[in-house]
């Protein structure tokens, strides 16, 4: 019995981690996104946000790679939601209602960034200058790394 436990435990433990591993390389802010897309760094799709004072929606649209991003964006928050339901602060039925609200808000999206934001409201932004996770809000499941900084 002895002899089987230990390999069972080794196998788990290194799922548990390949999983993890897995998960927090599927989530990706909007720079991210947008520099995989047009061959850019992350820092100088940064800079051209800030130069052009657009936002990455208005960028990739100008990049013709619109469709992409917004298919990105939403793949990414799916993979958080699933992060948090993993973590055991979403049940499921939550995650299947965030989803459903913003693939209702997709429909809508017009690259501009004034309109409703894919999560926003739900915890699931990635906050609007500094690319970082967003505070979280209405619902109060938001794992704000703080750089975040909203002006509204």
């Amino acid at each position: 019995m002895k002899k089987l436990l230990t390999p069972l435990l080794i196998v788990t433990v290194l799922l548990v981690a390949a999983t993890s591993v897995w998960a927090s390389t599927t989530v990706k802010t909007p720079a991210e996104i947008f520099a995989s897309l047009t061959g850019k760094t992350v820092e100088e799709a940064y800079s051209q946000r800030a130069e052009e004072d657009k936002s990455f929606g208005q960028l990739a649209i100008e990049a013709e790679k619109f469709d992409a991003f917004t298919a990105e964006m939403l793949e990414s928050k799916k993979a958080l939601i699933q992060q948090r339901v993993d973590e055991g602060t979403l049940t499921q039925d939550e995650a299947e209602a965030f989803i459903a609200a913003m693939e209702d808000r997709l429909e809508n999206c017009d690259g501009t960034g004034n309109g409703d934001r894919l999560g926003q409201g739900y915890g699931m932004g990635f906050g609007r200058r500094g690319g970082g996770f967003g505070s979280g809000g209405s619902r109060g499941y938001g794992r704000g790394a703080g750089r975040g900084l909203r002006s509204e």
